[in-house]
């Protein structure tokens, strides 16, 4: 029989099908997992757009075709800077290790590239060895290895892998190196002046967003820490003596109880203590463990005061929001 897998979107009479293996698996590898992870991507796959998505634009969902019928489900993720995710996929048991996890791959990288993605990636749990080897089978490079990132019981592998020639030569970083005078958290109520700084951040650090992207972000700051279907955050900015935004610290609750931090623009000693102590105090007493800070690579001073102050280093992403700034990836456990 053929065994060439091709993908078809999922039909209505198997998203429950999707909805059940995709908690039941999902639950077991993963801390704080309930049928609200797969809900979200079932919504998303059904508006054709992540409302709550932070550089989400989509989600699609896929039956996987081998064999004859429907051998299980994937999904792609199209991310604002030309970037896709893969996964869940999830296989029906009877056709695991049938080597057919890299020519799904295979199938999603076409997609991605046919939608305008110049790289893709995926991750796995280490629980999950068999997700390992087909991932690396399929040309995948290993870019970062997160620890206990979304449960205390596994660690959290990024794989990359280029669709296009990746362009040569990384972007400067032309921020000026002013002392942090204040800190202020930021909420979706915020004038034309503050937004339009924010819009000059991102776009001197990793993407080009526009005012809708900057009310839409800040419209997750108003929700509860812990609802992570809804996509949660909190926003700091660190002001110089003139007021005006240094660097800000995005923060993005995560399940397993991890923090993911984008910070954009100039911090320094003064904006870490502060932000270390706000996630202390604000987020540590919820039961959150560990901080993830992701900084473009070529913030040399910014990357040498994360290491100085107890950050690991746990990899370096390739290009994930433009081609020519890659995020290196630094953490802290709460203590």
């Amino acid at each position: 029989m053929d065994n060439i897998v091709t993908l078809q979107q999922i039909s209505n009479d198997r998203k429950q099908q999707y909805k059940e293996l995709v908690t039941s698996i999902y639950s077991n590898l993963y801390d704080d997992v309930d049928d609200t992870m797969a809900g979200h991507i079932l919504m998303c796959h059904n508006k054709g757009n992540d409302p709550f998505g932070y550089f989400t634009i989509s989600k699609t969902i896929f039956e996987v075709f081998a064999f004859g019928e429907c051998i299980g489900f994937t999904t792609l993720t199209l991310k604002r800077g030309g970037s896709a995710k893969t996964g869940p996929t999830i296989l029906f048991p009877e056709f695991r290790g049938k080597s057919v996890g890299p020519q799904v791959q295979m199938a999603l990288a076409e997609i991605a590239r046919c939608n305008g993605c110049r790289k893709i990636y995926g991750t796995c749990t280490t629980l999950n060895s068999a997700a390992t080897r087909y991932m690396i089978k399929s040309r995948y490079k290993i870019e970062a290895y997160l620890r206990s990132h979304y449960s205390n019981e596994a660690d959290e592998i990024v794989f990359g892998k280029w669709l296009l020639p990746q362009r040569i030569g990384m972007h400067p970083n032309i921020f000026m190196e002013e002392r942090t005078d204040k800190v202020r958290e930021l909420s979706v109520d915020l004038t034309d002046s503050v937004s339009d700084e924010l819009q000059e951040l991102f776009a001197k650090t990793i993407l080009e967003v526009n005012k809708e992207f900057v009310h839409s972000l800040l419209m997750g700051t108003n929700t509860v820490l812990t609802s992570f279907h809804e996509k949660p955050r909190r926003v700091l900015a660190f002001l110089n003596q003139a007021a005006h935004i240094n660097s800000t610290a995005i923060l993005i609750p995560k399940r397993g109880k991890s923090i993911k931090c984008n910070i954009l623009g100039f911090f320094d000693s003064k904006a870490l203590e502060v932000l270390i102590n706000w996630v202390n105090l604000g987020m540590k007493p919820l039961g959150f463990r560990k901080l993830s800070v992701f900084v473009p690579a070529n913030f040399v001073r910014q990357t040498e005061l994360l290491s100085l102050n107890g950050f690991c280093f746990e990899g370096r992403l390739s290009g994930p929001y433009r081609e020519n700034i890659d995020m290196d990836v630094f953490s802290l456990f709460l203590r």
